[in-house]
């Protein structure tokens, strides 16, 4: 008992209501840093998701390129109205952000490309109408 000593803590009660809002405080930080977690697993599994059903339309546009007659295709190609498409002037140090830059347009042009290709899909189902 020679080592031991006693302090007198003023008011108790304020004290371990203190420790108990800190203890509270530090559940609901763990709590919302769990719920981020499993939102990043959530984010992860759609993203596989998503690049598995890329694959997949992928794989069914090339058979319908595959399918199509060659004659048909050449005969979309010519249809295309001839626009120049102007090249991105940025004065980037880096290569990332050009490569950002020129990402936004292809994206564009694709859709613009997928509507002319159903546009010509409809062409061709209303002639096969007509013949059969």
């Amino acid at each position: 008992m020679e080592g031991e000593f006693f302090i007198r803590i003023e008011e108790p009660g304020k004290l371990r209501k203190n420790f108990l809002e800190t203890s509270k405080e530090i559940i609901q930080n763990l709590k919302s840093y769990h719920k981020i977690l499993k939102l990043r697993e959530e984010k992860l599994a759609l993203l596989d998701d998503l690049k598995t059903d890329l694959k997949e339309i992928n794989l069914l546009f090339d058979k319908i390129k595959e399918l199509l007659p060659l004659e048909l295709l050449k005969q979309i190609h010519e249809e295309k109205p001839k626009t120049e498409k102007k090249k991105p002037t940025t004065k980037a140090k880096n290569d990332k952000k050009v490569e950002t830059k020129i990402k936004p347009q292809e994206k564009a042009s694709k859709p613009s490309e997928l509507a002319k290709l159903e546009e010509s899909l409809k062409e061709i189902e209303d002639k096969l109408r007509t013949l059969g």
